[in-house]
């Protein structure tokens, strides 16, 4: 029993450690987290002049700038 515990203990401190370099700020999975972010909220159709037409001046819930700009 105290070899499964001192195991676990081995695997979470292993865990750890291997952590910062993938979870942590400008870690692995952060960058490709914010890689797909930025993909999937550029949208070509909605430049800034059709953003101000549709979505300015508290229209951004308005069922056109939710369908063309996101």
């Amino acid at each position: 029993m105290r070899s499964l515990r001192v195991g676990a203990c081995f695997v979470w401190l292993l865990g750890l450690t291997a952590c910062p370099h993938a979870f942590g700020r400008e870690g692995t999975i952060d960058r490709a987290v914010h890689k797909d972010a930025e993909e999937n909220l550029a949208r070509p159709d909605c430049t800034k002049e059709v953003y101000d037409a549709l979505c300015g001046e508290g229209k951004d819930t308005t069922k056109e700038c939710l369908e063309i700009c996101g």
